[in-house]
């Protein structure tokens, strides 16, 4: 059984499904029709997925002490497109995530936590499998292809215990002066997971999916299904037209919608390579929106005109030339 993306209910064995898309931290959470929360599945599949199965998992993670061994699981299956084709080379992860009592989940992104999250790349078939899952909340995400590039040589996908003192302190260090959120930015976003006929979705678009694994449980066959992101690829020069290289800069962008309403704002820290060009993925709406980027940087400014971007477009040719400012 698939939950569409609105509000309704469905039976589930002698178990009611409810979709509740303004739940802040999840969408489908079966209960018993006396109004009891149960973990989320009646065929019992690992999952856990309720406020109050989650909040206990969170509480679980803030009592457990290295000193006391865990089961650890393991989550299998393949990735593939809306189309239902497979999504190769494709570098995903799983991460402990904060729950409070109230349902709200901790997203923050910190790039020099993912050594100690467990990794895995899809193959050619976008099949997938990660391995010691700890008995957490866990979300899973989705990374930049070319992750290999952003770690250190030989460092990505080892565990924290196999990393010495010297490289822990290096991963730290890149975490906290160097890398930036942009730097993991994967070219598909998170569509649902699938799991024995129960389909979960984010509550908003590019949200987490969160959930919990039973111990020891070896959860196979889930369908993770992503799409391509809006995406711009663009170039940075100078005020005498050369190419600003392997720069860090603060990128901002404004949109609004095709009418003039719906105005909005977010932006990013891209880095320019040897010949100025960037790539930088967009704040993303569910309809065609105008984007105007704009830089500040060392003094001196630019903006593009305004370009209307459709949700998955690709724009190739965004060309930002820095001027002083008068």
């Amino acid at each position: 059984m698939t939950a569409a993306y609105e509000t309704q209910k469905a039976s589930v064995g002698p178990f009611e499904l409810k979709l509740k898309p303004t739940f802040s931290m999840h969408n489908i959470v079966l209960i018993m029709r006396e109004g009891q929360e149960i973990i989320t599945s009646s065929q019992d599949n690992g999952f856990a997925n309720t406020p109050s199965q989650l909040a206990a998992n969170a509480q679980n993670d803030r009592t457990l002490t290295s000193n006391v061994p865990q089961q650890t699981s393991t989550l299998s299956g393949r990735v593939v497109d809306e189309e239902g084709k497979p999504v190769a080379d494709l570098p995903i992860y799983v991460r402990s995530i904060n729950i409070s009592r109230n349902g709200r989940a901790n997203t923050t992104f910190f790039p020099h936590y993912l050594f100690t999250s467990q990794h895995s790349r899809t193959d050619n078939e976008g099949i997938f499998t990660i391995k010691k899952i700890p008995s957490r909340t866990i979300h899973l995400g989705l990374l930049t292809d070319k992750i290999s590039k952003v770690f250190p040589d030989g460092l990505m996908g080892k565990e924290s215990d196999d990393l010495d003192k010297k490289h822990k302190q290096k991963l730290r260090a890149l975490g906290f002066f160097e890398w930036e959120k942009d730097d993991f930015e994967s070219e598909y976003t998170l569509s649902s997971i699938r799991k024995q006929g129960i389909t979960f979705y984010p509550h908003r678009n590019a949200n987490p999916i969160v959930f919990g694994i039973k111990p020891g449980t070896q959860s196979k066959d889930v369908v993770v299904t992503v799409r391509p992101r809006l995406r711009i690829r663009g170039q940075l020069i100078s005020e005498d037209g050369g190419p600003v290289a392997n720069t860090r800069f603060n990128l901002r962008e404004s949109r609004y919608t095709e009418d003039g309403g719906g105005f909005g704002s977010s932006g990013g820290k891209p880095k320019t390579d040897a010949d100025g060009y960037f790539t930088y993925y967009p704040k993303e709406e569910h309809d065609p929106r105008h984007y105007v980027f704009g830089v500040r940087h060392k003094g001196m400014i630019a903006e593009s005109e305004s370009i209307l971007l459709k949700p998955g477009e690709k724009y190739e040719e965004l060309i930002l030339q820095l001027e002083s400012i008068p």
